[in-house]
């Protein structure tokens, strides 16, 4: 028996957004428990601590349907009841247990355009399953440097079929998961790990990006003022540059140069659109979707984004529907909530840092579709 397991008493987070994390939970007494236990109908995968090697698995109540949160993890941190920690080593012999899924398909995105929209239109097709956000990819994301491609593989195979598991009752035809886009820096290993799934790539124009996240960082942080070194810059900073170390602003950014929230954000674009490029060496074929080719022809765009993840275009009417409400209504970010956007000066800020990096803004040019 190696799994431990604890009633949660308490739970905290200093944002909303943060990674999770064991340590968000205050626990009562431990007991141990074979692990098997985490295969019971209401537990479900929440994050993964490299550091010791542990899957964290949370028992949600009953009845309880993932696929129905705006975020996955948002709702295991509200609604888990205990938890359980798994050893790395027992996690392939847990996951062999769990049935194939018949259909994978794998948003991957820079994040802040239309992922998680994307994510709503396949929840609305019968026979999909569809999940927003479990954070164990991002979890692996901040802890790159830790795990050779061989071990990292072998975790993702057994992390994607142990959140694989829908609500008894359910049996879908197809599983779409979209991770957030901290994700994409590992892509390689993904498109290595499972080469019988589907991938699409959100993204859209930099300046329309950072606008977006500007917006929701004032949502989350309730300041759009954050002075380098402040709690809230760093935050900022790790997110936007995926736990990078410091010095990666000096590949970026000239020694005297303010670095605030806008230029970090323009930064964390950046860097996931160049991720992208190494998505795919041939094996999975990853679709790309801009942002504002969804919004402006919502027919055509949802047709293609269902074909690219083996979903037949028969239901197209009632995956339209995905489109009738904000994503993200019921999230701690969601777009009912005021936020000042970019200023002309700050939008042009943006412009030139692209242009100086030698990277186009994607306004109006458009990716190619890598892989297969």
């Amino acid at each position: 028996m190696t799994a431990s397991i604890a009633m949660i008493l308490g739970r905290q987070e200093d944002h909303p957004v943060d990674p999770r994390a064991l340590a968000q939970f205050s626990l009562g007494p431990v007991e141990t428990a074979g692990d098997e236990i985490v295969l019971g109908p209401n537990w479900s995968l929440y994050c993964l601590d490299t550091a010791e090697r542990l899957a964290v698995f949370v028992e949600l109540p009953e009845g309880l349907d993932l696929a129905e949160a705006p975020f996955v993890y948002a709702a295991q941190f509200q609604h888990a009841q205990r938890v359980a920690t798994v050893p790395f080593d027992a996690l392939p012999a847990l996951a062999a247990c769990v049935p194939a899924v018949k259909n994978l398909a794998i948003l991957m995105s820079t994040g802040r355009c239309g992922s998680t929209l994307a994510s709503r239109i396949f929840a609305q097709i019968p026979g999909v399953w569809s999940l927003s956000e479990p954070d164990w990819f991002t979890n692996l994301a901040f802890a790159r440097a830790e795990l050779g491609d061989a071990p990292l593989q072998e975790l993702i195979a057994a992390c994607i079929r142990l959140t694989c598991r829908p609500p008894a009752g359910l049996s879908p035809d197809t599983i779409v998961l979209k991770p957030r886009s901290e994700m994409i820096v590992q892509a390689p290993s993904y498109v290595a790990a499972l080469p019988e799934a589907r991938a699409v790539f959100l993204y859209r124009d930099c300046v329309g990006y950072v606008n977006s996240l500007y917006r929701f960082a004032q949502r989350i942080l309730g300041t759009t003022e954050l002075p380098r070194g402040s709690p809230e810059w760093g935050m900022v900073f790790n997110m936007s540059t995926i736990a990078s170390p410091d010095t990666i602003l000096k590949t970026y950014f000239e020694a005297d140069e303010t670095i605030g929230g806008l230029e970090l954000m323009t930064l964390g674009w950046l860097l996931r659109m160049q991720a992208y490029s190494r998505a795919s060496d041939g094996g999975m074929r990853v679709e790309p979707l801009h942002y504002d080719d969804l919004t402006a022809n919502r027919r055509a765009q949802t047709t293609l984004l269902m074909e690219s993840c083996g979903i037949d275009a028969r239901h197209l009417e009632v995956a339209l529907h995905g489109f009738d409400k904000d994503a993200h209504s019921g999230s701690a970010g969601e777009n009912t909530i005021a936020a000042e956007p970019l200023t002309p000066d700050q939008k042009e800020r943006v412009r030139a840092l692209v242009a100086r990096w030698g990277f186009s803004d994607y306004a109006s040019d458009r990716l190619a579709p890598l892989g297969a």
